[in-house]
């Protein structure tokens, strides 16, 4: 398959510099809303037949009627800067904008003070502009990442150009109070009070993350480091405070006072809006420094802010009926033997928080935004020393389970034998439960593992592990004392004699012969009831009164009438 003709145009958009003094101090009246960014642009093109002189002229001028159209008086061309050609960029394409660095970048516009710069290239394959581009920043000395854009008007180049720069800028805010309690800040638009050529375009809306950045300054106010905000994000409110050249910001961040550093002398507190530029970002999680460790087996749970939290709810959501990723927000992943796991950006939740267990300890909990960079290191606590004593905690603890079920099925069976009067495998039976081990076994046992895992977690100078160590030793502490008390064992005995007593008597009366009378006298079978006997049921015999009887020599017949 043959491909078209490739093209290739660089554009250089350069914006000066905040001077050393600091931005406030440079800007007029002391104000940095009023602060303009001043812009110079430069454009490489290719070798090819099709691109010509004349192209590239209405290239460049095309591209700066827009820009002024746009940004109107927040971006203007300095002395010496201009819409012009550039042909320093090898190669004079997408390859060329991946290879730049900020050094090479900041040689090519050495003549004049920079602020930013956005390089682009517009390639075409058949019938189709790619148009592609990256931000230099020269306040926070960094490079954006890159954005494209397609057309298959070859007039419409600029117009595209333009719609990559739009999207790829950055205004820069300047945070001017934080607040620790309501997890809020303040900060000042830069340019802010300036309005733009389109009213319609608004860079910054509510919603937008920002990601603040420290710039570190000596004695005579130069930049002496740059250093960004571990784990800390802003989101811009939905109304401004003074206008549109001050904002609220809510703070996500894993520390209490993030932007502490800002009160201090010789610090500016500098937040630039970021938006994930790559589907995923792999997580390395390690521990140590020389040389770190990768941590292998550990859990990382991916869940979205607690409600109310900033940046959990973004003003700009995808429809309800938008694909979510099944390993979104609420997912448990496992770091593999690299110490490294997968995290895709959710468009629903922007930003999520990490949870890295290790058994039942948190190691780390963090906010995060997947999609800003591709690879990204988070250190953790070594966990070996904690893992080790955890290890023969849990074992010790087995051992305390099997005894102490031994130990209630003993007593089941002794007290079993007693209600069958079988005396002697109760006795036996009770023995057994005096040579299971007893408590204090099991408590010098604990703190033989206690004392050595806090020797090793001293020796690290490790006093998170030290004090999980001790909350977990405790809790073993605490089941010894109530599963294996010798009181409960000096108690059962107290029952058994009690049960052992109260059935030796039941035998010895069950044992003893009847009770009899030895002063009655026998009665005899043939006697008769006694006159003064108590009444009885009689027989119907009984109970008829006796016969007569008549005289021996009574006369028979008429003469005895």
């Amino acid at each position: 398959m043959r491909v078209g003709p490739t093209f290739a145009i660089l554009g250089l958009i350069i914006a000066a510099p905040v001077p050393s003094r600091g931005a406030s101090d440079a800007a007029p009246l002391g104000r940095v809303d009023y602060l303009p960014y001043q812009v110079s642009v430069s454009v490489a093109f290719s070798r090819d037949t099709e691109i010509t002189e004349t192209f590239r002229r209405t290239v460049c001028s095309t591209l700066r009627t827009r820009l002024e159209q746009t940004f109107g008086a927040t971006w203007i061309f300095p002395p010496g800067a201009d819409v012009v050609p550039n042909d320093r960029l090898v190669p004079p394409n997408e390859s060329g904008l991946e290879r730049l660095t900020h050094s090479v970048a900041a040689e090519q516009f050495a003549g004049f003070a920079c602020d930013k710069a956005y390089f682009l290239t517009v390639s075409r394959r058949g019938p189709k502009w790619f148009v592609s581009g990256r931000e230099w920043d020269g306040t926070l000395r960094s490079l954006g990442p890159p954005a494209s854009e397609t057309t298959t008007d070859r007039g419409s180049v600029a117009d595209a150009a333009l719609a990559v720069i739009t999207r790829i800028f950055s205004p820069l805010l300047i945070v001017d109070d934080a607040d620790r309690d309501s997890k809020s800040a303040v900060l000042t638009i830069r340019a802010g009070s300036i309005p733009y050529g389109d009213p319609k375009f608004q860079p910054l809306k509510a919603g937008d993350i920002l990601q603040p950045v420290f710039r570190f300054l000596d004695s005579k106010h130069a930049v002496r480091s740059i250093q960004s905000v571990p784990w800390t994000y802003l989101v811009l409110g939905p109304d401004p405070k003074n206008g549109r050249s001050q904002v609220r910001a809510s703070v996500v961040s894993s520390y209490r006072a993030p932007l502490a550093a800002n009160m201090r002398r010789r610090v500016e507190a500098i937040a630039v809006r970021v938006r994930p530029e790559f589907p995923a970002t792999r997580l390395t999680l390690v521990a140590g420094k020389d040389p770190p460790q990768p941590q292998a087996g550990l859990f990382v749970t991916v869940s979205e802010l607690a409600p109310g939290t900033a940046g959990g709810k973004s003003s700009a959501r995808p429809a309800a009926d938008s694909p979510r990723p099944a390993e979104a927000a609420g997912s448990r992943l496992l770091s593999d033997r690299y110490g490294e796991v997968t995290i895709p950006v959710d468009p629903q939740q922007p930003i999520v928080r990490l949870e890295v267990h290790s058994g039942g300890a948190i190691l780390a909990r963090r906010p995060f935004m997947p999609g800003l960079e591709p690879d990204v290191t988070l250190q953790v606590a070594d966990d070996r020393v904690r893992l080790g004593a955890e290890r023969e905690v849990d074992i010790l603890e087995s051992q305390l389970i099997e005894t102490v079920a031994r130990r209630g099925a003993l007593m089941a069976r002794t007290r079993a034998a007693i209600k069958r009067t079988d005396v002697s495998s109760a006795q036996k039976l009770l023995a057994e439960v005096d040579r299971l081990p007893p408590a204090d076994e099991y408590l010098g046992q604990l703190n033989k593992i206690r004392v050595l895992a806090l020797e090793e977690a001293h020796n690290r100078k490790d006093r998170v592990s030290e004090r999980r160590i001790e909350d977990l030793c405790q809790k073993t502490l605490d089941r010894i004392t109530q599963y294996l008390s010798d009181d409960r064992v000096a108690t059962f005995k107290e029952e058994v004699a009690q049960l052992l007593n109260a059935k030796k008597v039941e035998t010895q009366q069950l044992q003893a012969p009847m009770h009899r009378d030895e002063n009655a006298a026998p009665r005899e079978a043939s006697a008769q009831p006694a006159a003064n006997a108590p009444l009885r049921r009689r027989s119907p015999d009984e109970l008829k009164p006796p016969a007569k009887k008549e005289p021996a020599n009574r006369p028979t017949g008429a003469a005895g009438i």
